[in-house]
């Protein structure tokens, strides 16, 4: 909703309208405020035949002028800083929808952390069957490993026991060498 009175404009927004306040924000930002010369109009107090009055009302408009000047110096002032406002308005709010996502993101892995907890929990233990069929393969893999070792030292003692069978063949002289 917009109001206008002369150069004022009153905007008013409902809550959960970010995006046309950042709109209506950039709109100002973009549109450098135009200076206008404010002329002081004085009014008249009282009868213009005195001379006292003559010199009280060049008083006034000295101190009406000072005080137009300064008004008119102060509103020039400000408009930089209303922009300043505005652009910090702008990070603010980024910040806060930044650190909101944040927040919901740290709140979807703690429940996702608390689930994988749950899932850890509620898988039972293995039965006794099971356990018992582990123990059994251990067992068998370890005799094995024990005669595969035997076999290959059976299996040395064999070569040895050829390797001198040959060599006393040969030294006797059974066999000659070709």
């Amino acid at each position: 909703n917009k109001q206008k009175a002369a150069d004022i404009f009153i905007s008013q927004y409902d809550t959960g309208q970010k995006e046309a306040v950042r709109a209506v924000f950039k709109q100002r930002i973009q549109n450098v405020p135009v200076f206008k010369e404010v002329k002081v109009q004085l009014l008249d107090h009282g009868c213009p035949d005195q001379k006292d009055n003559a010199k009280s009302s060049r008083s006034e408009m000295d101190s009406a002028a000072t005080i137009a000047a300064a008004t008119a110096a102060a509103i020039a002032s400000t408009a930089p800083l209303l922009k300043v406002q505005s652009n910090l308005e702008e990070k603010v709010n980024s910040v806060s929808e930044i650190l909101n996502k944040l927040q919901e993101t740290d709140k979807q892995l703690q429940r996702l952390a608390e689930q994988q907890a749950g899932l850890k929990t509620q898988q039972p233990e293995r039965p006794p069957c099971h356990q018992r069929v582990s123990e059994l393969e251990k067992q068998m893999t370890f005799g094995m490993e024990q005669r595969i070792r035997h076999l290959e030292m059976l299996q040395q003692q064999q070569m040895n026991i050829q390797t001198r069978l040959i060599n006393s063949a040969l030294n006797s002289g059974g066999f000659q060498a070709v």
